[in-house]
């Protein structure tokens, strides 16, 4: 199942729960923090950082953070700093609402594959749906497991745990979630919840820049350059 991608289950999903919209998000891949940084001290605490994440699977921000606590007080302002930036349409990111049809088609034509440089188009959580254009959300979770066969019943277990239906997708290096039924604003606040409850496995920091965002985002891109690849669809969940 692993070669096929989103048009195995997405339009099926839109299609049947009378979606006559949905919102787009095209911005660039934000430079990594190293790049950022102008600091020595605060490059040291990020490569420590990176080295735990890659020997023990630590969140390396909860590293980093751990390792502020010893850090001098300007570094340790530099690490707060940087753990609060969030991307938004001051820094280019524009979402714009898309005709169901045209985008489907788009979808299968493969307008989203092989972006140039870091270029990134999302799919927000954000919908309208017939007869009154009236908005729901498609609830979706981006995890920080590393995607595999090794990893795709842990996954499962966890999102039947959830009690969301919907489909489980490789995202490239994890994976990410598509519920199969909008639902509403505040149902879809407290399905993030839930998920962030679940932070061994969720990437929390992803689901506080939602909720600073007012609704969700996953890449449905490729780019050119091979540091992203196509999401691909893994397996069903039911709840």
């Amino acid at each position: 199942m692993r070669d096929r991608g989103l048009t195995a289950f997405l339009p099926d999903v839109l299609r049947r729960n009378g979606i006559e919209q949905v919102e787009l998000r095209t911005v660039e891949r934000a430079p990594s923090l190293q790049r950022r940084s102008s600091s020595t001290e605060l490059d040291n605490l990020i490569e420590q950082a990176r080295e735990a994440y890659k020997k023990s699977r630590v969140s390396f921000w909860e590293e980093l953070m751990r390792l502020a606590e010893s850090a001098p007080p300007s570094v340790r302002r530099m690490i707060f700093a940087e753990a609060l930036y969030h991307r938004d349409e001051t820094e280019g990111q524009v979402d714009i609402w898309c005709e169901l049809d045209q985008f489907l088609a788009d979808l299968e034509q493969g307008k989203y594959e092989s972006l140039p440089g870091r270029l990134i188009v999302a799919l927000t959580s954000r919908v309208r749906v017939r007869p009154d254009g009236h908005e729901l959300h498609i609830p979706m979770v981006d995890f920080r497991l590393d995607s595999g066969p090794a990893n795709d019943e842990l996954a499962t277990e966890l999102l039947q745990a959830l009690g969301m239906p919907g489909y489980l997708v490789d995202s490239g290096r994890s994976y990410h979630f598509y519920g199969k039924v909008p639902i509403s604003r505040d149902d879809f606040w407290r399905f993030l919840g839930s998920a962030q409850l679940m932070s061994h496995y969720v990437d929390q920091r992803w689901i506080g820049h939602q909720l600073i965002s007012g609704k969700a985002a996953l890449r449905i891109s490729s780019n050119d350059n091979e540091e992203t690849a196509s999401p691909r669809f893994v397996i069903p969940i039911d709840s």
